[in-house]
């Protein structure tokens, strides 16, 4: 994207903008009540994500001023994390529906010169990701970006004909990765239902009888986390001393937990002196943060390994197979969450941890419940893969495309 090719133009974002502006300043509120507020939450993969909304009072000038209407695009132009920096997505939708927050600015372009799909492509793609973030100011411990800076970024242009033909392309590359996607939703709605059956109805079972935690098989027993394993609360190895980190063993933190089933590797790696004065965790511990917005957040030891302070681990018994727990607690996370009260920093600790109530079948069921489940989570680790290649395969397209080293014809 640095030299343009001999039939395309290089002009600055500037020469294509009919308007560019910053958001609303007005707080939002959480009371349903208003005009919606796209907010950066919103600003996800090129498309404006409306899951998560919050409202604000608006009088006609001021929505007027702040409204999103059909092909403009939404930029994020400040936040604590410079990655957010330059995150954009295109509105198509009925005009007059949102207004957008202060830390984002809205463009409007002209469709003469530039396709509104086209742009937002470009200004995706990692090379202008690159140049935003390299343009970004820091200001009370923020990154941010003004118009101006958005403004003075070059692109290479190609006809309004061979823009439609890479849009075509792009948008189909989007539609594989988003049928994955519901592919494997599809797949976690199944599970979560079979969940719900299997660990409360089991296998093949007739009679059931009435418990503190609800019906369950009548052969079935209630025991407490704290009697069928035991509970390791994990350590932070000294930050002072660089000896204890950069070396081979595992050391999870929360966000190295809730994207697989299995922890193998952490983003933060002990030495072996730092493993050695850690609480060290066989293969096949249950780990389950307690602390924090994170409280739920689960996983499995695939290896030894240890955790921080915000992990509780269970080191199962005999009594209870670790794949069992594994799926029973994170099928009531919620039950987990509830413990932990509406404290400023919320927590679970380690007695009440302890205390959560578990139905135990025969260890023979519950290593066939474990199967079936973990048969469903293979499925949905094939397609989250199979989405990753198809992600990079688009990132692929969008180098070669967006920067005319493969041309399209017209």
């Amino acid at each position: 994207m640095c030299t343009a090719i001999s039939d395309w133009r290089h002009v600055s974002l500037g020469e294509l903008i009919t308007d560019i502006r910053y958001g609303t300043s007005e707080m939002s509120n959480n009371q349903n009540k208003g005009i919606p507020v796209l907010r950066i939450p919103n600003v996800i993969d090129g498309k404006i994500n409306t899951s998560d909304l919050r409202y604000i009072e608006s009088d006609t000038d001021e929505f007027e001023k702040y409204k999103v209407e059909n092909n403009d695009i939404i930029i994020v132009r400040t936040n604590a994390n410079p990655e957010y920096i330059g995150r954009c997505a295109l509105y198509t939708g009925d005009s007059n529906s949102f207004l957008f927050a202060s830390y984002l600015l809205r463009i409007k372009v002209e469709s003469k010169l530039v396709t509104p799909v086209f742009l937002t492509h470009y200004l995706q793609s990692d090379t202008i990701r690159r140049r935003i973030t390299s343009l970004a100011h820091t200001s009370a411990g923020n990154y941010n970006i003004n118009i101006q800076d958005v403004k003075s970024l070059t692109i290479s242009l190609p006809s309004l004909g061979e823009q439609e033909k890479i849009n075509k392309i792009l948008q189909q590359a989007d539609n594989n990765i988003e049928t994955a996607g519901r592919v494997i939703e599809e797949i976690s709605v199944s599970k979560r239902g079979l969940m719900q059956h299997l660990l409360t109805r089991g296998i093949g079972h007739t009679r059931f009888k009435q418990t503190r935690i609800g019906e369950i098989p009548e052969n079935w027993e209630i025991f407490r986390v704290s009697e069928i394993g035991k509970i390791v609360t994990g350590t932070t190895p000294s930050t002072n001393n660089s000896e204890f980190y950069n070396g081979k063993y595992v050391w999870v933190r929360p966000g190295d937990l809730g994207n697989t089933k299995y922890i193998a590797k952490s983003e933060k790696m002990l030495s072996i002196k730092g493993f050695n004065v850690s609480r060290k965790l066989p293969k096949n511990s249950v780990l389950v943060t307690c602390i924090g917005a994170t409280i739920g957040k689960m996983g499995l030891a695939a290896v030894d390994l240890a955790t921080n302070q915000q992990i509780n681990s269970v080191i199962c018994n005999s009594k209870c197979n670790p794949h069992y727990l594994y799926y029973y607690l994170a099928a009531n996370i919620h039950r987990i969450r509830r413990l932990a009260g509406t404290t400023a920093v919320p927590i679970v600790n380690k007695s009440d941890f302890g205390r959560i109530n578990v139905p135990i079948p025969e260890i023979e069921e519950q290593e066939k419940i474990s199967r079936i489940l973990s048969l469903v989570d293979e499925n949905i680790e094939i397609g989250m893969k199979q989405q990753i290649k198809l992600v990079t395969l688009k990132k692929g397209l969008m180098q070669v495309l967006l920067t005319g080293k493969v041309r399209v014809k017209t």
